[in-house]
């Protein structure tokens, strides 16, 4: 090829290049424009997680803690002064009422003193025979004097008998009448004496008796204070049992809350956190506010289980002031907003912004007091913040059925 057609071949080239680069530059820009604007006219769906509104039941109650007692108990101590010769128990021992022997006084000297009071009980009945059986004889002898006296004071008025046989005759019945007199005291005497005999051996016999103590209650040995050898004192326990069985709960409250607690009426819900939980009714509360205080004392009655409802555990109370039903929402739905507090329902798709009144508070749902809000409603719980009014949605993980929230590990794995 020639030379100058080379050269013009490469110039067309050019000028061929540098005209596709300059359409490429001009559509380029205007297709990434449209892709811009077609961007911010699609709305984007906001992901949130819902959950459906229920009736419920909710409390206004107010929270202390408590202590678990036992509301029965005894402090056991021995009925008399005296050496323990033996303590039949230990601590966490179960007693049984009547029949568990706790333990055993100084019975030694008490055994000496019953068989003394037999003997002087056998001495004093042995002496009211014997003047039982003077009175008899007294009484004999005075029935045949009275008849001799009798008739010697016939004789004496016939004049066949003289003064002197006659007045002995009657001094002899006086005689026997003063007697009689004298044998029946002695005789009272000595039933006086039986008596007191008697008395005293049953009060040995009661001692003796008293030196075994038994459990006075159903229950389990708490506390022991003193060991086999050591000297027993009247007053001054022993033992102490619980009885463990019935248990009560004890808490103290402001005495502004006063008028709010009712005996048999007033519910309280009480536990440990994570291990129970129970309902029960307040069966006591003190007469008076404490001045010094301004508390008042409340209890109430649970079976114990010998596991965890025990005497001594401290206890977690809600006293239930006033109860109600209605319909009500997770806490964490609620969102504050200028306009007061708001929350969002769904069919789905978008979302409806709908102004509420909460009302009461109750593990963790709140009631709606005021608004425009169903049972069964999808309620935004999760992503409320980024919504407006009208707003596209997308939900992820909730089940408007049964209102469950699930997390987002179960959702993708379904």
């Amino acid at each position: 090829m020639p030379m100058p057609k080379r050269v013009m071949a490469l110039a067309a080239f050019i000028l061929l290049a540098l005209g596709g680069y300059g359409v490429v530059r001009f559509v380029a820009p205007a297709n990434s424009r449209e892709a811009k604007v077609a961007s911010v006219d699609l709305p984007s769906a906001v992901p949130v997680v819902t959950a459906a509104a229920e009736v419920r039941i909710f409390e206004d109650s107010v929270k202390v803690q408590g202590n678990l007692r036992a509301k029965n108990f005894a402090l056991v101590s021995p009925r008399s002064d005296g050496m323990l010769e033996d303590i039949a128990v230990r601590e966490g021992d179960e007693v049984v009422a009547g029949k568990t022997l706790l333990f055993r006084g100084d019975t030694t000297n008490l055994e000496k003193r019953v068989q003394m009071a037999r003997q002087d009980l056998l001495a004093a009945r042995f002496a009211r025979e014997q003047q039982s059986a003077s009175v008899q004889k007294t009484d004999v002898e005075l029935r045949r004097a009275e008849k001799d006296f009798a008739r010697f004071e016939a004789l004496y008025k016939e004049k066949a008998v003289s003064k002197s046989l006659f007045e002995d005759k009657q001094s002899a019945y006086d005689q026997l009448r003063s007697m009689k007199q004298l044998v029946q005291s002695g005789l009272s005497m000595a039933r006086e004496t039986e008596r007191k005999a008697a008395s005293s051996l049953a009060m040995a016999e009661k001692d003796l008796q008293d030196a075994y103590m038994y459990a006075p209650i159903n229950g389990v040995v708490t506390k022991r204070m003193a060991e086999p050898g050591e000297m027993g004192t009247r007053g001054k326990p022993i033992l102490r049992i619980d009885d463990v069985g019935t248990v009560e709960a004890v808490a103290y409250l402001p005495g502004q809350f006063y008028g709010d607690v009712r005996e048999g009426k007033t519910t309280v819900r009480l536990g440990v956190e994570g291990r129970w939980e129970r309902s029960a009714r307040v069966t006591y509360k003190s007469a008076v506010v404490d001045p010094t205080l301004r508390t008042f004392e409340i209890r109430t009655v649970l079976s114990g289980d010998e596991h965890s409802v025990v005497p001594g555990v401290l206890v977690n109370m809600r006293v239930v002031r006033t109860e109600r039903s209605g319909v009500g929402v997770p806490y964490e739905a609620l969102l504050e907003r200028n306009a007061g507090r708001v929350l969002f329902l769904t069919d789905g798709r978008t979302a409806r912004e709908i102004p509420v009144t909460p009302g009461l508070e109750t593990g963790g749902w709140v009631e709606i007091a005021r608004g425009e809000v169903s049972s069964g409603d999808a309620v935004v719980v999760q992503g409320q913040t980024r919504l407006s009014d009208g707003a596209a949605v997308a939900v992820r993980g909730a089940d408007l059925q049964s209102g469950t929230v699930r997390s987002s590990d179960q959702t993708k794995g379904q």
